[in-house]
């Protein structure tokens, strides 16, 4: 039988070497788990001692463009509610408007074309809607990105140079097709039609415009009776369309002062660094057509 003292000390060392044991192997899992130096974790540190609570950022989703084929969206932006508008650039009063040569002839705009007689109606049609609005036209700080020497100009000159600008935006928008008409689809649900939101026309306006640019002379309930691209539709009419989107050009000017922008504005072919923009073919177009301007 063995001594009870000596009994007792194998259990005394017995216990220690399970101790040790426990000690190494607790001690290797802190320090895999980065606690070598502190047995708890940082969220539980004392309220003296304790930094605050990391917060978790999700990474944000991609933004949308919000841009058709030739479109920013339904309507400028800054008629969406509680949405404050940008300041007015300074108003800059220009030079007196030079008087214009006794012998000027307007330069034909761009669309015009001997085998579509109907296109230099349209030409007069646009030149008789731009000098009912020129000056407020010719308020815009940056027309002479369209023609270098707009300053110099006369005033059948200057007018000259807004109609080869509504020329290109119909080229680049509808390539002189009063009947091109293309499916938005960012747009969602065009509020006149209650269906989904079509560009239509030479400057690819949509019935829903008439909500917020009363003078646009858009009729859905004559329309709706007749083919998508049936060129009865008043959507369609080259004149109704084209007076429509010059007011609503000038609308933009009148706000802003501007032809060029970075938002709020109507057609994305007119949106700086914009992948729709098209403000450099269209000002190197209006050059070659008016040699005035350079």
């Amino acid at each position: 039988m063995m001594n009870p003292r000596v009994s007792q000390i194998h259990q005394i060392r017995t216990g220690a070497f399970f101790a040790l044991i426990l000690t190494v192997f607790v001690a290797v899992g802190c320090a895999k788990n980065g606690f070598a130096e502190k047995s708890f974790p940082e969220s539980v540190a004392s309220p003296q001692t304790q930094g605050p609570a990391p917060v978790s950022t999700p990474t944000p989703a991609p933004e949308d463009d919000n841009e058709g084929e030739g479109r920013e969206n339904g309507k400028p932006e800054d008629e969406a509610p509680n949405k404050p508008l940008p300041p007015p650039p300074p108003f800059r009063p220009r030079e007196p408007v030079p008087n214009a040569p006794s012998n000027y002839k307007p330069v034909p705009l761009s669309w015009e074309s001997p085998n579509k007689p109907e296109r230099k109606l349209w030409s007069a049609f646009v030149l008789q809607q731009l000098e009912k609005n020129f000056e407020v036209l010719d308020q815009a700080v940056d027309i002479e990105r369209f023609c270098r020497r707009y300053e110099r100009l006369s005033k059948p000159e200057r007018l000259n140079v807004w109609g080869l600008l509504v020329a290109q935006m119909s080229l680049h928008e509808s390539s002189w097709k009063p009947t091109t008409r293309m499916q938005e689809t960012t747009m969602g649900v065009d509020k006149i039609t209650g269906a989904r939101v079509f560009s239509e026309g030479l400057l690819q306006l949509s019935y829903q415009d008439i909500s917020w640019m009363k003078s646009c002379r858009f009729d859905w309930n004559q329309d709706r009776f007749l083919g998508p691209r049936d060129p009865k539709k008043t959507i369609l009419d080259p004149y109704r369309n084209l007076e429509c989107g010059i007011d609503i050009l000038v609308r933009q000017i009148a706000r802003y002062k501007r032809v060029v922008m970075t938002n709020n504005v109507y057609w994305a072919i007119l949106r700086e660094g914009g992948k729709y923009s098209k403000i450099a073919p269209m000002s190197f177009s209006i050059g070659l057509d008016m040699k005035a301007c350079n």
